[in-house]
């Protein structure tokens, strides 16, 4: 049985005005995170990955904005919390690691001064106190103390991506948001980020919800992995099932795009993904599902679970 103590999202919705109409960029997403646990979100560009982390951490600004859903934190539903409520959760047991380093740290300021600023900021006053700890989290990701005289700028991609990491653990958290942490990384530094992030999870206890359009990333990270289409969660099970035997259509094309040394022929998806400001009717995959009928365009599924303990789901017509 999942243990949904930590995070639990209920049908969480996210829209954006604009002169076309509204965006329904998620569209009624529900999903648990259980203590420990590492959740892998995955899907195509456009399929709602970032918009949910953004949403779960109300980070959306107008003209986004949330018309419905809860977003359960430790028993408590963050989207009624007013700005200074949620701004010591924040860092302290909720923490954010953003798409690219180098966007979300101050260019202006040393690393040091910026990851004292996060603990002076949730009242850690000792000087002494706050650098043996920072050392110590750098030491920890294999980061020297002279980072902490740099700018952002001096350090590599890498160096700046561990950086984020540190900043994101000062506090200890229960959960981190990792939205695609190794974005425009090369193949070592990826590895290493990756393996930081399973080391967190395992020593320290800390759940993730990561996400990553990265198949093999999950593989390699995830526990559970919910593969998001067109702003819905279309399926979710334990990271071996569903590279083993996927229930969904849109799931096995995923798989099957995946690099293999024994695949000659790497398969792509056909179509394009639809529009936010006007979803499909019926099932949102149908317009380009192989096994699709006239039924799967005109009704759209449910989310079922799978088995009885709720640690799987598939929103399909066809699946058994």
């Amino acid at each position: 049985m999942i243990d949904v103590g930590l995070l639990e999202v209920r049908d969480l919705a996210v829209c954006y005005k604009s002169l076309w109409g509204v965006y329904k960029v998620l569209d009624g997403v529900s999903l648990n995170v259980g203590k420990g646990e590492i959740v892998g979100i995955a899907g195509e560009s456009g399929s709602g990955k970032s918009t949910l982390a953004e949403g779960v951490l109300r980070l959306i600004r107008p003209p986004g904005y949330i018309p419905k859903g809860k977003v359960i934190f430790e028993g408590v539903d963050l989207l009624m919390l007013g700005e200074q409520e949620l701004q010591q959760i924040r860092w302290k047991k909720l923490a954010y690691i953003p798409q690219g380093s180098m966007n979300s740290l101050n260019p202006v300021l040393k690393i040091g001064d910026q990851m004292t600023d996060v603990m002076m900021d949730h009242g850690i006053k000792d000087k002494r106190e706050m650098r043996d700890h920072i050392v110590e989290r750098l030491r920890r990701v294999g980061l020297s103390e002279s980072v902490l005289s740099r700018y952002p700028h001096e350090l590599s991609g890498g160096m700046r991506q561990r950086v984020v990491i540190v900043m994101a653990t000062l506090l200890d958290p229960t959960l981190i948001i990792a939205d695609e942490p190794t974005t425009a990384l090369d193949i070592v530094s990826q590895k290493q980020v990756i393996t930081q992030i399973i080391d967190l999870n395992r020593e320290m206890g800390t759940s993730v919800m990561l996400i990553s359009h990265d198949l093999s990333i999950h593989a390699q990270a995830s526990d559970r992995l919910v593969i998001m289409y067109a702003g819905k969660i279309v399926e979710f099970d334990r990271i071996t099932k569903i590279f083993e035997r996927p229930s969904h259509p849109y799931t096995s094309l995923l798989l099957e795009s995946v690099p293999r040394l024994e695949k000659r022929e790497i398969k792509g998806i056909p179509g394009l993904a639809p529009s936010p400001l006007n979803w499909p009717s019926g099932c949102r995959f149908h317009t380009r599902c192989p096994i699709a009928d006239e039924y799967c365009a005109n009704v759209e599924p449910e989310l079922r679970m799978k088995s009885e303990d709720h640690e799987a789901g598939v929103a399909c017509h066809k699946a058994g």
